[in-house]
């Protein structure tokens, strides 16, 4: 009973692709690029704030500057991540909406549960890659926060 589980549904995307819709398949290459935007806010983020960790009282209002536009990036990045999020929402809801769309047939169960099998590996999947994204930022930003907290104590 539990080795069904373990080759039946498919749960990697890559094993599941063929079985996608093309919003499906927007859909990840959006997440895609979603990703490759994150991984370079990200380490670009980091890079900077290695910069600013070195303290120079003549540098200290290009450094506030720097660290204005490090939380301007997070936040773009966390609100694009979010739209993307609610994105994932309509997609998925809407590929569910089809599981009724089984009605004649024989195995018209089977044919549901295929559905609905397929549509909850395509979330899995979404689901893990929007949880590693969000930690992601969640840490960068707490990086940014963490720096601009020392900064500010330095002018006392």
């Amino acid at each position: 009973m539990s080795n069904m589980y373990l080759s039946d549904p498919p749960y990697a995307l890559w094993s599941i692709w063929n079985m996608l819709s093309v919003s499906q398949h927007a859909f990840i290459f959006v997440l895609g690029a979603l990703c490759i935007y994150a991984v370079f806010v990200s380490l670009s983020t980091i890079q900077h704030l290695r910069r600013i960790k070195i303290y120079d009282p003549e540098l200290e209002t290009a450094n506030e500057r720097g660290l204005k536009l490090l939380r301007k990036r997070c936040t773009n990045l966390r609100r694009t991540i979010e739209a993307l999020f609610c994105l994932f929402g309509v997609v998925l809801f809407l590929h569910l909406q089809t599981i009724g769309v089984y009605v004649m047939g024989s195995a018209v169960e089977a044919k549901i549960l295929g559905a609905f099998r397929l549509n909850c590996a395509f979330a899995t999947n979404v689901i893990a890659v929007f949880f590693v994204l969000h930690m992601v930022q969640w840490i960068v930003a707490g990086r940014v926060s963490t720096y601009s907290e020392c900064l500010s104590k330095r002018d006392f």
